[in-house]
Order: structure tokens, then C-alpha cells, then sequence
């Protein structure tokens, strides 16, 4: 059974009552998971600047909730239209948020 199919079969079991606290659960754990170092395949430090396309891909959201919160991220205004992201404003984001 993949790891999936058993948190599948978990959040099934969860009384609709406690549907609420689940969510926060699931909510800490997702920051958690967030802020963990990227794998050694993906180069990062802290201090680099990241595309939106990065960033969503990187945090699992879609580019247009990058683009809708590039304030709250903090986003670096290169020339024009390009933008870009510090790894660092993005986690400090996360855990504000979790």
C-alpha cells in the first residue's frame, strides 16, 4: 500500500466533528514538509532568487497564486515584468501562514 493509499484510508476514518482539526494538522505538517532543504539535485541556497515557475513548482502551488501574492512574498521587481523570489521571504511567508 503506497503512503497514498493509507492517508487515503486515515482521513477517512476522521469523525466529521474533527474534520476542523485535521486541517490544521494537515496545515503544520504541510509547513513542515515546506521547509525541509530542497533535495541535492535541486540547487538552492537561501539567498537565490527564484522564477514564480520555480516557486510553484518548488512549493506545489500554481504560478497565478505566485503572481497574486508576489507582495506578501516579497518579490523582486528585476527589469520590467520580470520578477523574482527569495527562497528565504518565501519560507519566512510559509511559516507565518501555517
Amino acid at each position: 500500500m503506497s503512503w497514498q493509499d493509507e492517508l487515503d484510508r486515515l482521513v477517512a476514518t476522521v469523525p466529521t466533528a474533527e474534520h476542523a482539526a485535521l486541517v490544521g494538522e494537515l496545515s503544520r505538517h504541510q509547513a513542515v514538509l515546506l521547509l525541509q532543504p530542497p533535495a541535492p539535485s535541486s540547487p538552492s541556497s537561501d539567498g537565490s532568487l527564484l522564477t514564480a515557475e520555480q516557486v510553484a513548482s518548488r512549493y506545489g502551488v500554481s504560478t497565478a497564486w505566485v503572481y497574486r501574492h508576489q507582495d506578501e512574498l516579497r518579490a523582486i521587481r528585476l527589469s520590467g515584468r520580470a520578477l523574482r523570489f527569495r527562497e528565504s521571504a518565501i519560507k519566512r511567508f510559509l511559516v507565518a501562514h501555517a
